[in-house]
């Protein structure tokens, strides 16, 4: 089971900000949740005071002030898709989101979406 993060963070008015997010991790964390899906592209929707890449940096501000090692969770992040892809920016973007998560190391890192043909 994994914790699904798409929103947390953003524009809109039902998107948690980050004391909810906080305390969603807190309850997923003690009910056995240690898998986060997240994307340097969120939240969404994103925009000022809410840029993207700030639910990464939530999820990395939750683990740092709760003391949870980074060998306990499963952490899959996504690279923004279509046009985006290409070797730097795969290096640029993951670099991004691994300060952002205050890690060394990602589980897994997906592309969120191919470019269409």
């Amino acid at each position: 089971m994994a914790l699904g993060t798409q929103r947390w963070m953003g524009t809109d008015f039902n998107s948690p900000d980050e004391l909810a997010c906080f305390e969603l991790l807190d309850v997923a964390y003690k009910s056995g949740v240690r898998t986060i899906d997240t994307a340097e592209q969120y939240p969404i929707p994103s925009g000022p005071g809410s840029p993207e890449g700030s639910t990464e940096a939530v999820i990395g501000r939750w683990m740092k002030a709760r003391g949870v090692a980074r060998s306990e969770m499963t952490i899959i992040s996504k690279i923004t898709g279509a046009t985006n892809v290409s070797q730097k920016n795969i290096e640029k973007d993951l670099d991004g989101t691994l300060k952002r998560l205050q890690t060394d190391y990602l589980d897994v890192y997906l592309l969120h979406w191919p470019q269409s043909t």
